[in-house]
């Protein structure tokens, strides 16, 4: 999964679909948890 944080909002994608610079990856096992004025990386529990 990856995310993309962008002036009018934040994309979540399962892959980035263009070849912007600001893609983060996800690592595997984290709730991604987005709010007006954050994103938040969450790993799960066994992870």
């Amino acid at each position: 999964m990856s995310l993309l944080r962008r002036p009018d909002g934040v994309v979540v994608a399962s892959e980035p679909y263009d070849d912007d610079p600001g893609w983060q990856d996800v690592p595997d096992r984290h709730l991604v948890t987005v709010t007006e004025d954050r994103v938040t990386l969450t790993p799960l529990e066994g992870s």
